[in-house]
């Protein structure tokens, strides 16, 4: 049985959700996804990229769960062998981005892989059904994102009806200058909170 590592496995489902930028499978990184800022008001990433990391990651270990995807691994002490289905139950103890798997006792699978056909057959499935898009949420506009940054990174003990304000008064800008002017306002707020949102030239 060919086999494939929960990371390649995960980035490998990535570039069949995202496969508008197929490089994104390969630059994105755990830090990545715990930075990701989120919507304060859904509770979802910000960004196409982001909740297409996030979208691999679950369908992942859903269809490893559901039994779709076969494991392979390691207990320490033992040989690698087959991981029964039995033993995989929750999500967050299934970790891509270390190829571990915590089981019942106190248990670690370290070296976890996946059957390489049965991650063909999820990526065939995603491919197949990636015209459906009745649970996407609708996407976010530049200013809107640069907003939801500002509000969820802000703290402060101003009231929340200043921070909105604050937020609204970025201007629009085109959506051509976003991909370079997120960081100039996303990363002040994360490295210094209840920092004043900067204003645009001339304000």
């Amino acid at each position: 049985m060919k086999l494939l590592t929960l990371e390649k496995s995960f980035r490998a489902v990535l570039r069949a959700h995202y496969p508008q930028n197929p490089d994104l499978a390969d630059y994105v990184t755990l830090r990545d996804m715990q930075q990701c800022p989120r919507d304060p008001t859904t509770g979802l990433p910000i960004g196409e990229e982001a909740r297409a990391a996030f979208k691999a990651s679950e369908d992942l270990k859903a269809a490893i769960i559901d039994g779709r995807i076969k494991l392979h691994g390691c207990l320490a002490g033992q040989l690698c062998g087959d991981i029964s289905p039995a033993e995989i139950t929750i999500p967050g103890r299934i970790n891509e981005w270390e190829c571990t798997l915590h089981v019942r006792q106190g248990r670690t699978y370290h070296d976890v892989c996946c059957s390489a056909d049965d991650i063909a057959a999820l990526i065939g499935n995603i491919a197949a059904t990636s015209g459906v898009t009745k649970d996407k949420p609708a996407a976010l506009s530049p200013t809107e994102v640069c907003r939801a940054l500002i509000e969820a990174h802000h703290n402060s003990n101003r009231s929340k009806s200043e921070i909105e304000n604050d937020a609204r008064a970025i201007p629009e800008f085109p959506i051509s200058t976003f991909d370079s002017m997120w960081r100039d306002y996303a990363s002040p707020y994360q490295k210094r909170p209840g920092a004043r949102p900067r204003r645009a030239a001339g304000d």
